[in-house]
């Protein structure tokens, strides 16, 4: 991805050699790209607070703060994984079933680069 300059001074346009100019794919190609990457970081982010929360290096560190840093901490990694389980839930029932986002064999669903199994 690079930016190129724009027909008037100063303007800029994003340009991605896989998909062509950005701002010339429609509203729609922009609205999904934008949903899909927010969505997508959301996701890395809940993994991630997922993941730090099985370090025990990092629970110990944890207890040693102020009780408000833990439960917000808590709080956060709460609530993500109950938005991300009800997102996947949401687009899963809308797009027709699991299927389309790349259900595998074992009951999970794909997106970005985990997998989440929906009930």
């Amino acid at each position: 991805m690079r930016v190129a300059r724009g027909l008037s001074p100063g303007a800029a346009r994003i340009v991605d050699d896989d998909h062509g100019r950005l701002d010339e794919n429609g509203r729609e190609f922009q609205r999904i790209y934008f949903w899909r990457n927010i969505l997508r970081t959301l996701e890395e982010i809940r993994e991630t607070l997922n993941r730090l929360n099985k370090e025990a290096a990092f629970r110990d560190a944890m207890s040693r703060r102020e009780p408000e840093v833990r439960e917000a901490f808590t709080r956060l990694k709460r609530t993500l994984n109950k938005t991300s389980q009800d997102v996947l839930a949401k687009l899963r029932n809308q797009l027709g079933g699991a299927s389309r986002l790349g259900r595998d064999g074992g009951g999970a669903t794909r997106v970005g680069t985990g997998h989440r199994r929906i009930p």
